[in-house]
């Protein structure tokens, strides 16, 4: 597992230098268009401003010259005299002095050039540039021009230069414009100073481009690292335990899937474990749940502690682990790995102060060879379980043989059907009838289970109680069929007829501590007195764990809840454990009663039996009374209660309430129907039924 976190790291890691390099490459590209546009800008905003500086300047320095030898429009108008000319070089000469002002050309509004630093100009007419033009108006233009191609020699070596055109005022600036002048400026010199004021602009917006590539860059390998980050703690609470950290079951079945993958290409054998704590709800009951989820944290710490780094554990939930191991050689290299672990289970674990012993039970099954699929191999491991922990054996492999009813997908599906059932009112109870044998009179009934199963039928509970057990509904169905037989001795009392309720139980109701407050609950909704509700409980359900039973009878017999030993004969209790059960009665075992008339032996443990339960004080309960012969002998025998198909199926609450009016003596308000009477008809103790034992007993017989 460590080997794998490490490649899934570095590779992580190669994924994202890789991604980093290309989006810093895709990232540059728009950084480099965005810097040629704003350098284009900056180059035109500096060229701007370096010629209107050059234009402004040149004005000024014409506006001197001129203006300090010509007065008026009137001396454009007669023309410029060769003393005007001499004194215009002299003024230019001076004013030009410390600029690059390299020609000058006056016009008068007709475009004649009526001055030039160029004398070969002087004179020369034509059309003037537009430009010209537009200073007669008003306007100051300048604009790039190349004289290498002018006529004029002196002017043709100025090469590139900028012309400024700008209105010629003789008079002052409110003055009439009496011609244009034009000025013109080598453009290298202009050139120079925009490269001089754009190269420390240039080198800014370079910096501040590579600082914003670089944030951009920083802050989205940032915001991706923490994405990743993010998603991969997402990806890994959705992949592994959030109490163990151990893988869950969805990153363990896809390591499984990964595995059988591998073996199917390799031609070799691969292994899986379910294990499941044995008796861990004792510890949440016991000790709390945040001591329960310590003792998890632990048992998955040691489940590592003791598996190469091939190998895998994974918590699947609760208190259910799985082990991989993807490659094995053969079914017996399995068992050393299998002893290791639940060695390190056994070692103690203390928790709130005590030291626990954990035991767990472990399924083992082999892929391909139990299944081909993840469901197939995770099934036939569940199954194998299950049957390690119904045997205490530790650890089993599935044998599609001795397990195959075990394996039923029908029987499988029944367990998520179950809650359904329960929200649906699908689980009903059935009530067969207790007699008195002293005087014949219906003193209690027992409540047993059934489910009316919308495709499967009427179900007895050998079906569907150990669906139970393996799941986590046992104790909601318990107490919901609990609810039930209450509520109906309710309404039979409340009607007059005082009969009890007995319910049975099983091995992991009995070691619920939280049974005793549940009962007291229900029995007080109801308001019923705590005797009107009677518990059996077998011989072997208290001696699996005889020590906590006795505390939760204790209790429940302190309550006033009536207690009775069920299948008496059947177990291993001695009479030392008989005697210190706070029971009231014991229940004989049917397999006894049926056969007592035959089997000299079996009525001779019935006498002893009921002797025996006499001699410490209890009542006795004869189950299976299925003729005549045995319910006489029965009552010779001084047996107190029976219980049987000779008296009653299992009834319906209806026909349990009319079976129970005739035989409790309650007077009923209104004569029975025929139809009743017939009904009853076929319950009366008038001939024996026919012999069969009532877990054989087809359900669809049952009265409905």
């Amino acid at each position: 597992m460590a080997i794998r976190r490490r490649g899934a790291v570095e590779a992580g890691v190669k994924e994202k230098r890789r991604w980093l390099i290309e989006f810093g490459l895709i990232s540059l590209v728009p950084i480099v268009i965005l810097g040629l546009f704003l350098g284009q800008a900056i180059r035109s905003h500096a060229s701007g401003r370096v010629i209107a500086a050059t234009r402004d300047q040149s004005q000024l320095v014409g506006n001197l010259a001129f203006r300090r030898v010509l007065h008026s429009g009137r001396d454009l108008a007669r023309g410029i005299g060769p003393d005007q000319e001499a004194a215009l070089d002299r003024a230019l000469a001076s004013a030009r002095q410390g600029t690059d002002l390299a020609r000058a050309i006056l016009r008068d509004r007709a475009g004649t050039i009526v001055y030039a630093d160029n004398h070969e100009l002087i004179g020369s007419r034509g059309r003037a540039p537009a430009e010209a033009e537009a200073a007669l108006n008003g306007g100051s233009i300048s604009k790039v021009g190349d004289l290498s191609r002018d006529a004029s020699a002196q002017d043709s070596a100025l090469g590139r230069v900028l012309d400024v055109f700008v209105p010629m005022r003789l008079g002052g600036s409110r003055s009439a414009i009496v011609g244009s002048l034009e000025l013109a400026v080598p453009y290298s010199g202009i050139a120079a100073q925009v490269k001089r004021d754009t190269h420390s602009m240039y080198v800014m917006l370079g910096l501040g481009l590579f600082l914003l590539w670089g944030t951009l860059v920083g802050v989205v390998a940032g915001a991706s690292q923490r994405l990743r980050r993010q998603a991969a703690e997402k990806e890994e609470q959705a992949l592994s335990d959030g109490l163990t950290g151990l893988p869950n079951r969805t990153m363990f079945q896809n390591l499984l899937e990964r595995a059988m993958t591998g073996i199917g290409r390799r031609n070799k054998m691969g292994v899986i474990m379910l294990m499941d704590l044995d008796r861990f709800k004792d510890v949440n009951d016991t000790l709390g749940h945040h001591n329960g989820d310590l003792l998890l944290q632990r048992i998955g710490s040691r489940l590592q502690s003791v598996l190469r780094d091939t190998e895998s554990v994974a918590r699947l939930g609760g208190d259910e682990f799985a082990i991989l191991l993807p490659e094995v050689p053969d079914r017996q290299s399995v068992v050393p790995v299998v002893r290791r672990v639940l060695k390190v289970l056994e070692e103690p674990v203390v928790v709130g102060g005590l030291a626990l012993q954990c035991e767990g039970s472990i399924g083992i099954a082999l892929f391909p060879d139990h299944g081909t699929t993840v469901e197939s191999v995770m099934r036939a491991a569940d199954v194998a379980m299950y049957m390690a922990k119904e045997n205490r054996s530790g650890y089993e492999f599935y044998d599609a043989r001795r397990h195959e009813h075990r394996h039923d997908a029908g029987r499988l599906a029944l367990i998520s059907e179950l809650r359904r059932a329960m929200d649906e009112t699908e689980l009903v109870l059935y009530y067969q009838p207790k007699i008195c044998l002293n005087t014949g009179r219906a003193l209690g009934v027992e409540a047993l289970a059934r489910w009316h199963h919308p495709e499967r039928g009427l179900l007895s509970p050998d079906e569907f109680i150990p669906l139970a057990e393996r799941s986590n509904l046992l104790r909601p169905m318990t107490l919901y069929l609990l609810d039930s037989a209450l509520r109906q001795c309710n309404a039979w009392r409340s009607h007059g007829i005082e009969v009890s309720v007995a319910v049975n139980l099983s091995m992991q109701n009995l070691i619920d501590l939280r049974l005793p407050n549940d009962l007291a609950r229900l029995v007080t909704s109801w308001r019923l007195p705590p005797g009107s509700l009677e518990l059996e409980i077998t011989e072997s359900t208290i001696m699996a764990d005889h020590r906590r039973a006795m505390t939760i009878l204790s209790r429940l017999n302190k309550m006033g809840v009536t207690l009775t030993v069920d299948d008496f004969g059947t177990g291993y209790s001695s009479l030392a454990y008989l005697q210190s059960l706070p029971v009231s009665s014991i229940k004989i075992d049917k397999s006894f009663v049926l056969t007592m008339a035959e089997d000299p032996s079996n009525a001779t443990i019935v006498q002893s039996t009921i002797d025996l339960g006499h001699n410490l004080g209890l009542k006795v309960v004869a189950e299976g009374v299925e003729n005549v012969d045995s319910y006489n002998k029965l009552a010779e025998l001084g047996c107190d209660y029976a219980q049987g198909f000779f008296l009653s199926r299992p009834l319906s609450p209806e026909k349990a309430t009319l079976w129970l009016e005739e035989f409790t003596g309650v007077v009923r308000e209104a004569e029975p129907s025929a139809a009743e009477e017939r009904t009853l008809g076929e319950w009366m103790i008038e001939a024996p039924l026919e012999d069969t034992p009532l877990d054989e007993a087809p359900l669809d017989e049952a009265p409905a």
